[in-house]
């Protein structure tokens, strides 16, 4: 690097008057302790060395071991001084200790993330398919190293899931992904009654729908669509399609299970129903900043998925911006991107641009002109070269590197960080500056070396020590790091959500009525014997309640034609989890149970056949329809036209009244035959005798 004469900038301070480009980002101190290179070689102690916003266009990365100084001395000084300045940006960490200057900038910073303080969005809404399916092909390389096909269609998968719901008007979020493809039978049942009533779709649609349906192990074929023609009909090819169903889509499916099962990330990351993040508003317009709050500890895993995601919604938002230059971007206004572990971030590939994406080689070029700083952290440059895909050449890191223009290195082992610092001079000089970086900085000292600084008049290679530098009373803002301390108990879980157990044992739930019916039957005789005598005209008609459960069902008795003597059962469940009610004679129940005598072989032979719904019709009017939800749930809807009545009831529900209806209809059938009346306490006699372990 050239020798540059004019470097006198003993405490320049920030000045006002001047544009924000020419204004001081960061300042250091002078360290005299061991020798310096370049300019500095013969400067005093008291001198400075000063990096300007315009500098810091051209890119700053921190190196450096853990706890030597990274954050405290140059990280989040530089933060500060650009939220103090107005530039919205972002700061991407899954540091637990990084979110608390979210304290002192309060309005200023909006959080994203797993926490209480996150603000809910559907992290995808609004991005295009191509960058989502970018995102996904790196996590899947991520999580399969073993070759590159495996995984390579579950993205395509996911890809015609996304497409699928935002045509039929929904919202589609992370966890909605990994939904259809971990229950494709859930996301078939939606499915095909929709294309069905499609009558023009969009040609890639088209194109992407006719790739899937060609692929005999796809989601459709998993599902069982009716669009396939290659289903399974033997044990060993329904094995074989769900084998190759799970290879293709679990490198997909591993890193979308927590934003699926985790109900803090479904609430605040995947929210169908919260705006999405607008970050050309954030940027440009409110002038905040996006900062993450996924820390490792907790969400391991999520933070890195999650800044990919938003990384690539920056590049979009600044790159396509059409006003930065009449606004003075890159003058008096500027915008940032701060990210810390970048080697849990880095993006090289050399194709990206045949994709019509930016990789950070890319990005760190282009950016600048735009008023972009990029400052990024990590411990080394080795720990950036492991993350680099296999394909990518060795020289990509160096690469990147030579588009950052200032490099600021802390107390550091790592061999190719040594040797990358001393490549920035030559002879000699390589070797002292060697020797400085492996052992003779302390916590805080740094070697810098950059290609031009503005207030030094060219390049420059320097030993500096951070911390308090006269003139920037903003440098010393990361020795409070510790001070700032947020609630630990942001990440309570959310309160559990219930839905009805597809898998519960009808004996189990069935248990407590048996048992009360075994005790009581003298009195349920009597209790329907009772509901079936007519009254007269004057009396209304009334229902006799029997009892309740734990799980909110009730059974009443009532007549209710005077012309007959028919029972009634008067069915209701009222729950958290859904209310319904049903009033139904005990002869049409029975009819409807018995058309089902092996109800569970005629579920099983429903799953095996290509249509996703069955339908029963049986006496006095009522209809019975299965419809297949999943894989192993379904659903029963009763419907009687004459009353325009149609109730749509869980599997669990529906064996749980053929069990009551074969448990009464002979005590039914005895009622009708006797004259035997019970008095009115007999009813509160019934209730206390109800078990109350039932579940």
């Amino acid at each position: 690097m050239s020798d540059v004469s004019s470097n006198d900038v003993t405490h320049l301070s920030s000045d006002p008057n001047r544009p924000l480009s020419e204004q001081v980002l960061l300042a250091f101190a002078g360290e005299t302790s061991h020798p310096l290179v370049g300019p500095w070689a013969k400067a005093k102690q008291d001198q400075q060395l000063q990096i300007t916003f315009e500098d810091a266009t051209r890119g700053i990365i921190v190196l450096g071991s853990t706890g030597f100084g990274k954050t405290v001395t140059a990280i989040e000084p530089a933060i500060k001084q650009l939220i103090d300045n107005g530039c919205g940006g972002m700061i991407l960490t899954t540091k637990n200790a990084d979110l608390g200057i979210l304290d002192d900038f309060p309005e200023k910073i909006v959080i994203l993330g797993g926490s209480d303080l996150a603000t809910p969005t559907n992290l995808i809404a609004g991005v295009p398919s191509n960058v989502i399916r970018v995102f996904l092909e790196e996590t899947r390389h991520n999580v399969e190293r073993n070759g590159s096909y495996w995984g390579s269609r579950g993205v395509i998968y996911a890809i015609f899931v996304l497409e699928t719901r935002r045509l039929m008007g929904r919202n589609p979020t992370l966890a909605c992904l990994y939904d259809a493809l971990s229950a494709p039978a859930d996301f078939v049942a939606d499915f095909d009654p929709w294309i069905e009533s499609q009558e023009e779709l969009p040609q890639e649609y088209l194109r992407l729908l006719n790739d899937v349906l060609n692929d005999r192990f796809s989601i459709l074929s998993r599902g069982r669509s009716s669009l396939t023609t290659n289903n399974p009909e033997s044990d060993e090819e329904n094995e074989r399609l769900r084998e190759q169903y799970t290879w293709q889509t679990n490198q997909v499916i591993t890193p979308l299970q927590k934003f699926g099962t985790d109900s803090r990330l479904r609430k605040y990351l995947c929210d169908p129903k919260a705006p999405p993040v607008d970050m050309s508003k954030v940027l440009y317009e409110d002038r905040k900043v996006i900062m993450t709050d996924l820390p490792e500890t907790v969400f391991a895993g999520v933070g890195r998925i999650v800044n990919g995601i938003l990384r690539s919604q920056m590049r979009n938002a600044v790159l396509s911006y059409p006003r930065h230059r009449k606004e003075g971007y890159g003058r008096d206004r500027f915008t940032f991107m701060v990210i810390d572990e970048f080697q849990h971030h880095i993006s090289l590939d050399s194709s990206a641009a045949a994709k019509g994406l930016f990789d950070d080689n890319t990005w760190f070029d282009r950016s600048r002109e735009f008023g972009q700083i990029n400052i990024v952290a990590t411990q080394g440059i080795s720990s950036l070269a492991a993350k680099v895909p296999s394909h990518e050449p060795n020289s990509s890191v160096h690469a990147l590197l030579q588009n950052i223009g200032t490099t600021i290195t802390f107390a550091s082992h790592d061999v190719a960080t040594i040797e990358y610092m001393g490549r920035h001079v030559g002879g000699t000089d390589a070797q002292a500056v060697q020797q400085i970086i492996s052992g003779h900085l302390d916590i805080g000292q740094a070697l810098c070396a950059s290609h031009r600084l503005r207030n030094h008049g060219g390049s420059m290679v320097a030993h500096v020590r951070g911390g308090a530098v006269a003139g920037f009373p903003h440098m010393t803002y990361g020795l409070g790091r510790g001070e700032r301390v947020l609630d630990e108990d942001r990440f309570r879980p959310l309160e559990p959500q219930y839905s009805v157990n597809p898998f519960v044992s009808n004996t189990r739930t069935i248990k407590g009525w048996t048992d009360w019916l075994g005790k009581n039957r003298k009195l349920v005789k009597g209790q329907m014997v009772k509901a079936m005598t007519p009254t007269p005209a004057n009396i209304p008609r009334r229902s006799y309640s029997v009892t309740n459960d734990k799980l909110g069902r009730s059974l009443a008795f009532s007549r209710q034609r005077d012309s007959e003597i028919q029972l009634h059962l008067d069915i209701k469940r009222e729950h958290r989890d859904g209310a319904w009610r049903l009033s139904i004679s005990i002869d049409a129940l029975k009819s409807l149970s018995d058309e089902l005598p092996q109800r569970r072989g005629f579920v099983d032979l429903f799953h095996r056949e290509d249509s996703a719904k069955h339908s029963l019709e049986e006496t006095d009017g009522w209809r019975i329809r299965l419809t297949r939800k999943g894989q192993v749930d379904h659903t029963f809807t009763l419907a009687r036209e004459e009353e325009s009545v149609e109730l749509v009831l869980p599997s669990s529900d529906w064996e749980w009244l053929c069990e009551i209806a074969e448990l009464l209809f002979p005590v039914y059938l005895e009622a009708r035959e006797n004259a035997f009346i019970a008095s009115h306490a007999e009813n509160d006699q019934l209730l206390k005798h109800f078990p109350t372990d039932d579940p």
